[in-house]
C-alpha cells in the first residue's frame, strides 16, 4: 500500500471509531435525537470505509487475517436491520462488540506502519485558524517566517519549514513531551520524567473518554467555561458540539504541549467554532486573573493530566489545590444538596452564636496525626479558658481515654463519616458541622449542634446572606475549616495538637482513630519537619499544608493579632506557627 492510501484508511477508521463512540454514548443514555444524528453520520462513512477495506484487503490482512469482506457485509446488514427496527440497544452492541474490535485491530496495524506522522493538511488548518483568531499565540510557537509561509503558501510545506517543525517536535521529546498513537486512531500526549510515563488521554476510545468529560463539565450549567490545560482538546470539541450556547477559554502554561497540539491535534475544529479561545500563559498570571470573578454563568475547571506539564511548582500546587476542592464539591454535588436541605431544617444553632462561646478564648484544635499518641495525655491538664475543639476522627479516641472535648467538628458529606460518632451519639459534646455534612450524622447526634455555612456553595451562601451569618472557608478538610473558623471568631490564641500533615514514624494517623493506622511507603514528596530535617508526606496532606500556610500569611486586621502555635511535637513544619510543646501550653508556659 502507498503512504497516501495508508493515511487515508487510518483517517477513515479513526472517523468511524469516533462517530461510533459518540453514537454508543448517546444510545446508552437514551438520547435518541443525538444518537440518530451520530448514526446517520456513521452510515454515511461506513460504505466508503468498506470500499477501502475491500480494495486493500490482502495487504491489510497479511499472514494473520483480521477481517473478511463476507463478515463485514454481514455486520453491515445487522446494523441496517437494527436501525430499521429502531433497536438502539442492539445497534450499540453490534458497534461495541463486533465492529469496533475489527477496526481497532486494523488501526493498530496501520499505526505500527505509520507511527506518529505530521499531517500537513491538519497542520495548515491549525495554523491558519490560529493565525486568524490569535496571531500572538501562533508567533509565540513558530518562527515568523515559517508561520507566514504556512499562512500564505498553497500546496506542500517547504522542506525547510518541515525540517524545523520536525526538529521542534524532537526537542519536545528530549524534554520529555511526546505524542504517541493509540488504538482508537487518536493520538495522545505523554510526559516522561524520572523513568515514568504519564498520559493525558486513554489508549482506548478517546472519543468516549472525551464525551464523559464533556458531559461532566456541561452538567455544571455554565455559559462560559475557563479551563487550565489543553491536552489534545478532545473533550472541548465534544463540549462545543453538544452545546451551541457555550464558549470555552483554555489556558496552557507549557509551550511544548501547545506546540505538539498545534502540530498533531485537530485544533482547527475548536478555533472554527468561533466559541473557543486558547491562551498561552507561562507565568500563571493570566490564569490567576481569569479564575477570579466566577459566577453562576462562568466557571473555572482544571484538566488534571495537564498539570504534569507545569514547570513552576507554585503554580502547579496552586492549581492542584483548586482541583481537589472544586472536584470534591462537583463529584459530591447530589449528596451536598441533599445533606444541606436536611441539615438546614434541624434547627441547629449558627456561627454568630459561637462568637460568645469562642471569642477571647484559647482553642486547642485536636487533629488525628500520629504524633497525638505521644502527648494526648497532656490534654487532661486543660486550664480554665482553654477550649478543646476535636476533629470528628479523634472524638471516640479522646472519650475512651477519659478526655472530653468541649466541641467536635465534622465536615464530610460521605456517609462513611458516620463511623466517627457511631456508639457515641449520646456523648453530648456540642457538634459543629458544615452545612453539607452527612445528614445521618446531624440527625442522629444528640446534644447541641451548630451549622456552619461555607463559601463556594451557593445554597449555603444564600442562607447565610438572608440571616446575616458569617461564612467560613472549609479548605477541603476539617482542620483547615477549624482554623478558618477560629480566626473569624476572634479567639485569643490557636494551638494545634496532632497536626502532623506528614507521615511521622511512617504512620498516617494516630492509633484507635476511625481512619486506620498503616505503614506508608515513600511518597516522593518531602517537606520540612519540625526537627529541622525532611519528612515524607502525601499529596493531599501537602495541599492542606499549603492551604494552612497561605491562610496564615493572608491574615489581616484583628486576625493578625491571633498567635498560632504548633504543639504537635512531630510532623511537618508549618510556616507562621510557633513550635511549642503541649505541656508548655497546658502549664501556661507558652
Amino acid at each position: 500500500m502507498e503512504l497516501r492510501d495508508l493515511k487515508l484508511l487510518k483517517n477513515g477508521i479513526q472517523s468511524v471509531l469516533g462517530n461510533m463512540g459518540r453514537f454508543c454514548c448517546y444510545a446508552r443514555r437514551q438520547q435518541f435525537y443525538r444518537s440518530n444524528h451520530a448514526m446517520r453520520e456513521l452510515f454515511q462513512e461506513i460504505p466508503d470505509l468498506i470500499g477501502l477495506l475491500c480494495e486493500h484487503q490482502e495487504a491489510l490482512n497479511g499472514d494473520a487475517p483480521v477481517f473478511d469482506m463476507e463478515g463485514m457485509a454481514a455486520l453491515l446488514q445487522q446494523l441496517q436491520g437494527a436501525q430499521e427496527d429502531m433497536d438502539y440497544v442492539m445497534l450499540a452492541d453490534i458497534c461495541e462488540l463486533q465492529l469496533q474490535p475489527v477496526l481497532v485491530a486494523l488501526e493498530e496495524r496501520l499505526v505500527s506502519v505509520l507511527g506518529v506522522h505530521v499531517d500537513e493538511l491538519l497542520l495548515r488548518k491549525n495554523i491558519r485558524c490560529c493565525g486568524e483568531q490569535n496571531p500572538q499565540l501562533l508567533y509565540s510557537l513558530l518562527p515568523e517566517d515559517i508561520a507566514k509561509e504556512c499562512l500564505q503558501v498553497e500546496g506542500e510545506i517547504s522542506d525547510a519549514a518541515m525540517d524545523w517543525l520536525v526538529g521542534a517536535v524532537e526537542q519536545c521529546g528530549e524534554k520529555g513531551y511526546v505524542v504517541e498513537p493509540t488504538s482508537s486512531g487518536y493520538d495522545t500526549l505523554a510526559i516522561r520524567r524520572e523513568g515514568r510515563t504519564r498520559y493525558m488521554h486513554t489508549n482506548g476510545s478517546a472519543v468516549s473518554e472525551a464525551f464523559s468529560l464533556a458531559e461532566e463539565w456541561l452538567a455544571q450549567g455554565k455559559e462560559t467555561y475557563i479551563f487550565y490545560g489543553l491536552g489534545m482538546g478532545y473533550a472541548y470539541r465534544e463540549m462545543l458540539s453538544m452545546d451551541d450556547n457555550i464558549s470555552i477559554r483554555v489556558v496552557e502554561a507549557s509551550r511544548e504541549l501547545l506546540l505538539l497540539a498545534m502540530v498533531f491535534a485537530p485544533l482547527w475544529e475548536l478555533f472554527g467554532s468561533g466559541r473557543f479561545e486558547l491562551v498561552y500563559d507561562p507565568t500563571g498570571h493570566k490564569i490567576q486573573k481569569m479564575s477570579m470573578g466566577l459566577s453562576e454563568d462562568r466557571g473555572f475547571y482544571v484538566f488534571y493530566p495537564a498539570l504534569l506539564g507545569i514547570r513552576k511548582q507554585v503554580l502547579r500546587e496552586r492549581l492542584e489545590t483548586y482541583f481537589v476542592e472544586e472536584s470534591s464539591v462537583r463529584t459530591q454535588e447530589r449528596s451536598l444538596q441533599g445533606n444541606f436541605r436536611k441539615n438546614s431544617r434541624i434547627g441547629a444553632g449558627n456561627i454568630q452564636q459561637l462568637e460568645a462561646l469562642f471569642g477571647g478564648k484559647e482553642v486547642v484544635i485536636v487533629a488525628a496525626g500520629p504524633s497525638l499518641d505521644k502527648n494526648m495525655d497532656k490534654l487532661r491538664q486543660k486550664r480554665e479558658g482553654i477550649i478543646l475543639l476535636a476533629a470528628g476522627t479523634v472524638l471516640k479516641k479522646l472519650l475512651a481515654a477519659g478526655i472530653r472535648p468541649d466541641f467536635v467538628i465534622m465536615l464530610d458529606a460521605n456517609p462513611t463519616v458516620y463511623s466517627q460518632i457511631q456508639g457515641a451519639e449520646d456523648c453530648m459534646v456540642p457538634l459543629l458541622f458544615l452545612s453539607t455534612a452527612c445528614s445521618r450524622v446531624t440527625q442522629n447526634y444528640q446534644g447541641e449542634k451548630y451549622m456552619l455555612c461555607q463559601k463556594g456553595f451557593a445554597p449555603a451562601e444564600e442562607l447565610a446572606g438572608e440571616n446575616g451569618w458569617m461564612l467560613i472557608e472549609s479548605g477541603g478538610s476539617v482542620i483547615t475549616a477549624a482554623l478558618d473558623l477560629c480566626l473569624r471568631l476572634r479567639v485569643k490564641r490557636i494551638i494545634f495538637a496532632g497536626l502532623d500533615l506528614a507521615y511521622t514514624d511512617s504512620l498516617d494517623h494516630a492509633s484507635d482513630t476511625c481512619d486506620r493506622v498503616k505503614v506508608v511507603q515513600d511518597t516522593g514528596i518531602l517537606v520540612d519537619s519540625v526537627d529541622g530535617g525532611k519528612i515524607a508526606t502525601g499529596k493531599n496532606l501537602k495541599v492542606y499544608l499549603d492551604w494552612i500556610e497561605r491562610r496564615i500569611a493572608q491574615r489581616a486586621g484583628e486576625e493578625k493579632e491571633i498567635p498560632i502555635l504548633d504543639a504537635t511535637e512531630g510532623g511537618a513544619r508549618k510556616k507562621g506557627m510557633e513550635i511549642v510543646t503541649l505541656a508548655q501550653v497546658m502549664e501556661g508556659e507558652a
